[in-house]
């Protein structure tokens, strides 16, 4: 998925795509689980979310439900109705905001 941009940017690109099986991407699936209160927004969907990338330069993971891409920055500790905070990024937009992200973020 994030091929083109790394293939752009090399390895200065900050985020990294998490192989289908790892240890680190079921421990951030599971994380988000700590992390997602009933209180959340995400509560509920989060159950559908794998994580396909993180950026190297914070705790921001990139989640997939099927539909569309969430960025969440994970807080490592209980959340609440306000953490963790995310963003929501159509499947169309999610490369363009990615490199937007590592040139100016």
């Amino acid at each position: 998925m994030l091929k083109s941009l790394i293939e752009k940017y090399g390895d200065d690109f900050s985020w990294f795509e998490l192989p289908l099986v790892s240890t680190q991407k079921r421990a951030l699936e599971e994380r988000l689980q700590i992390e997602i209160t009933p209180e959340h927004p995400l509560y509920g969907l989060s159950k559908m979310f794998t994580a396909v990338a993180k950026s190297e330069r914070n705790d921001d993971v990139l989640y997939f439900d099927g539909k569309s891409y969430y960025i969440v920055h994970l807080t490592w500790s209980n959340g609440n109705v306000i953490y963790p905070r995310f963003k929501v990024v159509s499947a169309d937009d999610i490369i363009k905001y990615l490199e937007i992200d590592y040139l100016f973020g």
